[in-house]
Parts: C-alpha cells; sequence; structure tokens
C-alpha cells in the first residue's frame, strides 16, 4: 500500500467513543457494520434482559463486588441510562431478580467494553488480516509439512 493513499473515515478514537455511547455503531464506522449490528443487538438485548429482570442500577458503597459491576453496567453506555429509571417492585420478587438482572446487565456492559477495545485491533488491521486468512488465521494443523 502506497503511503500516500490515506484511508478516510474516522478515527478510531472517534468509533471508540461512538461504539460505547452505542454498542456495535463503533464497527459500523470502521467498516463492519454486520458484526455492529450483531453487537448491538446482542448487548442492548442483554441488557435490556436485566432491566426487565429489575437489575440493580445503584451504587453501593459498602460492597467492593457492587462497585466493580456498577462501573462494568456504565460500559454498556447509553443503554445503562435506562438504569437508572426508577423501577416498582412487587413485593419479594424484586430482589429474587434483580440478582439474575445485574449479572445480564453486567455481562452486557463487559461485552460493550471489549467490542470496544476490538476496534483498535480492526483499526490496526489484524481484523483484516485473520479474516482473509493472514499471520495467525488458520486453524491447528493447518499448511504444516507432516
Amino acid at each position: 500500500m502506497d503511503p500516500s493513499e490515506v484511508k478516510s473515515g474516522p478515527s478510531v478514537e472517534t468509533a471508540m467513543l461512538v461504539g460505547w455511547l452505542v454498542p456495535g455503531a463503533g464497527h459500523v464506522l470502521m467498516g463492519r457494520p454486520l458484526k455492529g449490528v450483531l453487537l448491538f443487538v446482542l448487548i442492548v438485548g442483554l441488557f435490556a434482559g436485566g432491566l426487565a429482570q429489575r437489575a440493580n442500577m445503584e451504587w453501593i458503597a459498602s460492597d467492593i463486588v457492587s462497585k466493580v459491576c456498577f462501573i462494568v453496567r456504565l460500559g454498556s453506555g447509553l443503554p445503562a441510562v435506562l438504569g437508572f429509571v426508577p423501577k416498582v417492585s412487587v413485593g419479594d420478587l424484586g430482589y429474587v431478580y434483580s440478582e439474575v438482572g445485574g449479572v445480564f446487565t453486567t455481562v452486557a456492559g463487559g461485552l460493550n467494553i471489549l467490542a470496544v477495545f476490538s476496534l483498535l485491533d480492526l483499526a490496526g488491521g489484524r481484523g483484516s488480516a485473520q479474516a482473509a486468512g493472514g499471520a495467525g488465521g488458520g486453524r491447528r494443523g493447518e499448511g504444516g509439512t507432516g
């Protein structure tokens, strides 16, 4: 590739910010629309499923695990804002379901954080090299002599 041929498009930092705010949007900006749509459906679906199960999005000052989970949940970007909407709980069921919902929202936030950092690999060309069967792209045992 000639150094004078510069790929036009958003910077990786812009794609990472947009990808954090709207899950999958960074991949769409970087030319991977199918992966972006898939990430959006998975992350927003997980987060919405957690909210439907009454996930708790409160900062609990006494428990370190809750603090870490809260920060990871914020990794899901704008969907995390929905977690701050007050919920109506029905009896004791709200507490039973909030633990499962918390797991869903925490996994959604963690997945979005990983998706955002995967944009660094995509910008560095590693994603396209593996997709094309380049360095490290083959399965074990292929291409060997014996």
